[in-house]
């Protein structure tokens, strides 16, 4: 594990209530799953978007829920291939993923290149009229879905698959996912219990539209309330899941899911939960972004006065842009 060496700055505060940035500290050789190095001419800039988000899908194509007992909910139409390429979907349009375990309600990427396991679950929307989207599925789909997890058995073969890939997800994503994960469970086992508690209608008023939750919570609160699923059932599982992924040995893994390299100066990092870093090869000073700044575009600026880069930021929909030198120096 690399030692990070922190050094105390005395204008922190300052610094964090005129730029949103909540650390500084010292590092060195990081790594990153995807690596881009752009080679940036003067006023060149580029749009990272585009170099971020490429995740595959959350499970692969192929996979499949090898259970006799799920299978024995199989219809004509619909089997767990489906519920497969529906979790696909979702996870897809919620953002749920490495890049946000506190998936959102909106979709961020294209459907283009996320083609579910199963074509079928295609034909059952034109067969019923509908379209590929959010609550679209069919009726029948939708019927073997509840079943399914209204029988206990299966939730638990479903609990077992689920865990199984989350236990792969944090040994071969980077090593900020495991922590994330166990302040997810952590939080989830402290709320739960009290969403539980509440009616639909204070469920709708009270968590639904609330940005303190997120689809997580409103998916166990649908187990237990659609589908019967026991509140001490639920919370047996987070504490399992939590447990698991406490033992995980993880060092083998990468620091960063991506690393985009600007000339020779620069590195933007992009951590777990959209996490961004700004990293100079020059002093190895590490900047962490402010929870919530998504970087959108870098430029670079040379001249006399020396070599810099124009960070565009987007936060809350706002854009925001600040001035450093190869150093990390803020210029403005």
């Amino acid at each position: 594990m690399k030692k990070f060496h922190f050094k105390i700055h005395f204008n922190f505060l300052a610094l964090v209530l005129l730029l949103g940035f909540s650390s500084f500290f010292y590092a060195s050789d990081f790594t990153s799953e995807r690596t881009y190095e752009l080679k940036m001419s003067e006023g060149k800039s580029y749009e990272l978007h585009e170099l971020i988000y490429q995740e595959p899908k959350l499970i692969r194509d192929g996979a499949q829920i090898k259970s006799a007992i799920i299978k024995s909910f199989d219809t004509e139409h619909v089997d767990s291939r489906d519920l497969i390429s529906y979790v696909n979907m979702t996870s897809l349009e919620r953002m749920f993923g490495y890049f946000s375990l506190l998936p959102g309600r909106t979709h961020r990427a294209p459907y283009d290149h996320y083609i579910p396991t199963s074509a079928r679950l295609y034909s059952l929307y034109d067969k019923y009229g509908g379209t590929y989207g959010y609550c679209k599925y069919s009726d029948e789909f939708k019927s073997y879905y509840h079943t399914v997890f209204s029988n206990k058995i299966a939730r638990k073969l479903l609990f077992k698959f689920a865990l199984n890939l989350l236990v792969e997800k944090c040994k071969i994503w980077p090593k900020d996912f495991k922590p994330a994960v166990l302040s997810i469970l952590d939080e989830l086992l402290v709320s739960i219990p009290k969403i539980a508690r509440l009616s639909k209608t204070e469920f709708n008023d009270q968590i639904f539209y609330n940005s303190k939750y997120n689809y997580l919570h409103g998916f166990i609160y649908r187990r237990i309330k659609t589908d019967n699923m026991p509140l001490n059932e639920v919370l047996e599982f987070l504490k399992i899941a939590k447990n698991t992924v406490s033992e995980l040995e993880i060092e083998a893994t990468t620091d960063f899911k991506v690393g985009i390299h600007l000339n020779d100066d620069l590195v933007i990092y992009v951590g777990v939960d959209q996490q961004y870093y700004l990293y100079s090869k020059l002093n190895s000073k590490l900047v962490k972004v402010n929870k919530g700044y998504e970087i959108k575009e870098a430029k670079f600026l040379s001249g006399d006065d020396g070599r810099f880069y124009h960070i565009k930021y987007l936060i809350a929909e706002k854009e925001k842009t600040h001035l450093y030198d190869a150093k990390l120096n803020l210029i403005y």
